[in-house]
């Protein structure tokens, strides 16, 4: 080999050391990683059990095995609904009647996956043990705190209250975050408030709290609550992301509908609820193999309501 050669081969050393480093990094990647437009995804979720599917698939690798990485950011009902809108967040829990109202309403958004429905005993409306309020006529003209406006908790109510040919258009609804529901009520700024899990548990227990509506009982059982979601215009930009994403969470849903000890272990990483207190959490469903579910029920319950202007549509999965 000349001198020349010599220098060449030296030169080609590196490089070839560093294709061989950048195929092994290849090889190691998982397959669907390859072929995604996005990778890194920054998500919001709300401190409710709603968003474990999520934080499952966070913890347990899920995503990590399609190739994202994912980073989740605890924040408000409303603050998630315009994050997503306005590309602070990829993607976003966004309760179903928020969801179907900005559908029709003509605003992009997109949703990926259910994350639950509800169950009896997971979410109530409840007021101080020394309140007058004793049942659901009592709440008539009465501040009612929920997470946020024309969600589960306000429509559903309203919708009990409908049945009983009562005026709920009486009753004052107020958004606010999952750390001022119980505060403000012990302290008279609501006389009642929309408590889900995992935060009614310990505030019925620790509050003198007591129930007057079990939200998701009778009829309301099963109803959807949350969906994943995310713009329409990611959704377009992005299909192999949003379908990894749909498929890492299609697997959080199995795991958390088929290991409840999992599901209530998980509230300590992403709430303030200690792991003692989330053992005796009421669990809503954490439905298998849906989609995102049967829409028509909810779209059923906001046309009873006059919600919008027309019937409600729903979008086809």
């Amino acid at each position: 080999m000349n001198h020349r050669t010599h220098r060449q081969a030296r030169r080609l050393r590196p490089i070839g050391a560093l294709l061989a480093a950048s195929l092994a990094a290849a090889a190691a990647m998982p397959a669907a990683a390859q072929d995604l437009e996005k990778t890194k995804l920054n998500v919001a979720i709300l401190p409710t059990m709603d968003y474990v599917p999520v934080v499952i698939a966070i913890e347990d690798g899920l995503f990590k095995d399609e190739g994202l990485d994912v980073e989740y950011q605890v924040t408000t009902a409303p603050a998630s609904l315009n994050g997503v809108l306005g590309g602070t967040y990829d993607f976003a829990g966004v309760t179903w009647f928020a969801f179907l109202t900005a559908y029709n309403r003509g605003l992009p958004l997109t949703a990926a996956s259910e994350l639950d429905r509800g169950t009896p005993g997971y979410t109530s409306i409840a007021v101080k043990g020394d309140s007058p309020i004793q049942s659901l006529d009592d709440l008539m003209g009465k501040k009612v705190g929920v997470l946020s406006t024309n969600g589960a908790c306000d429509l559903t109510l309203n919708d009990m209250l409908r049945e009983q040919d009562k005026d709920y258009s009486s009753i004052e609804y107020v958004a606010l975050g999952v750390p001022e529901l119980v505060s403000t009520l012990m302290t008279g700024g609501i006389d009642a408030a929309c408590l889900p899990e995992p935060l009614r548990t310990p505030a019925m227990t620790k509050n003198d709290l007591r129930e007057v509506v079990d939200l998701f009982s009778g009829p309301y059982e099963d109803m959807p609550i949350v969906g994943y979601s995310t713009t329409t215009r990611f959704r377009e930009q992005n299909p192999n992301t949003f379908a990894a994403v749909q498929r890492a969470l299609t697997k959080g849903l199995e795991i958390a509908h088929n290991n409840p000890d999992r599901a209530r272990a998980v509230l300590s990483v992403y709430t303030r609820v200690d792991p003692e207190t989330a053992k005796t959490a009421v669990l809503p469903a954490y439905p298998v193999g849906q989609g995102i579910g049967d829409l028509a029920i909810v779209a059923d319950l906001m046309d009873r309501l006059d919600v919008l202007d027309g019937p409600v549509k729903v979008p086809a999965q």
